[in-house]
């Protein structure tokens, strides 16, 4: 049995924020929330217990539209990476078939500097 996905989520971790974006298996942007705009101000969007709230928010979101496939994309790396795998992991109500890491790695990078002399 092969799954169609008919919902995506994307989930953006950045150092200032945490963005949470749902569209349909086309790409077309049903929902987008972030922490930012539930009234999270500065040092307070980075936190893990905001991204935490946001993606419970995200998912409520999701239940309304009664998906019959979810896929999960994670990109980015901050202290709310964890939280949200957590929370993702305690999931059982919503059928999510597929999760997919796609943080950006450097495969060599600019030239380092070179060694001072002492």
């Amino acid at each position: 049995m092969s799954a169609i996905i008919d919902t995506k989520i994307y989930i953006k971790c950045t150092l200032n924020n945490t963005i949470i974006n749902i569209t349909n298996a086309e790409g077309d942007s049903l929902y987008s929330i972030s922490a930012g705009h539930l009234q999270f101000k500065k040092s307070k969007r980075t936190s893990a217990y905001s991204a935490k709230i946001c993606l419970q928010k995200a998912l409520d979101k999701v239940k309304t539209f009664k998906p019959k496939y979810i896929s999960v994309d994670l990109k980015g790396l901050s202290f709310a990476r964890m939280a949200i795998l957590k929370e993702l992991k305690n999931i059982n109500d919503l059928p999510i078939v597929l999760f997919t890491d796609s943080t950006p790695r450097p495969f060599n990078g600019c030239r380092k500097r070179k060694q001072r002399r002492i």
